[in-house]
């Protein structure tokens, strides 16, 4: 089974959500778990209801979408853990393709999806310090547990969690991998409350871990770069 945790401060983006999954996929192959500091009374009406395919786990208060990440972690029934936002719209066959990707893997192994906007067009990938992370994915159990549990850092709260993700990954001798066969449609939405709360501060935590590693292990490339300047380390590509 696959444990998709997908936080969310809009109950309509998740509805819908929701709805992809089970037009999508079987309910026995998956479980939506949504972190949300949304009171009861906004979600009382819809079908976002505690059930056997869906568990609300309520916050006491919005601190980022990592922090809630980090909180639903601990109730995942699944082998396989897909970190997920309400933004994102699942194409069919994606859930199947992402298991049979990470059973395909040694573990640690992050299985990244290939990325579309609304009109079809199919977005870069990413990568940090040269090496591939996934903006949206996930990995099996077994592969959370070679990194000690630890999905999303908590020096994060909104930002960087995937690109550090990534990294950790590279560290233990895993690899992350674009799966050509797992992708989802990223629809218009509005992060600016987000950046303007968390990206710098978040981007410092990332820079503080990780540049005086890589600037010291190949110097040459990345030891004359501005850590200010995250575009300089924080690249795209395209497949």
């Amino acid at each position: 089974m696959v444990s998709i945790i997908m936080p969310t401060m809009r109950p309509d983006m998740a509805v819908e959500r929701l709805c992809d999954f089970v037009a999508l996929h079987a309910l026995e192959q998956w479980e939506l778990i949504i972190p949300t500091p949304l009171d009861e009374s906004v979600t009382r009406n819809t079908v976002l209801v505690d059930g056997p395919a869906v568990r609300i786990i309520r916050e006491d208060a919005p601190r980022g979408p990592l922090a809630a990440h980090r909180r639903a972690l601990a109730d995942v029934r699944g082998e396989y853990i897909l970190y997920w936002s309400d933004a994102a719209r699942p194409q069919h066959g994606s859930l199947e393709a992402f298991v049979r990707d990470c059973d395909a893997h040694q573990a640690p192994y992050v299985s990244a999806w290939r990325l579309f906007n609304d009109a079809g067009e199919e977005l870069p990938q990413w990568e940090v310090y040269g090496k591939p992370y996934a903006c949206w994915g996930g990995l099996s159990y077994v592969s959370l547990a070679k990194l000690d549990g630890v999905l999303f850092d908590p020096r994060y709260r909104a930002f960087w969690g995937d690109p550090d993700l990534g990294l950790r990954v590279w560290e233990a001798g895993g690899r992350v991998g674009v799966n050509p066969t797992a992708s989802c449609t990223l629809l218009p939405h509005d992060h600016t409350p987000n950046w303007e709360r968390y990206f710098e501060s978040d981007r410092l935590a990332f820079v503080n871990k990780w540049h005086p590693i890589y600037a010291k292990r190949d110097p040459e490339k990345w030891a004359a770069i501005d850590p200010e300047d995250w575009q300089s380390y924080n690249t795209s590509y395209h497949l």
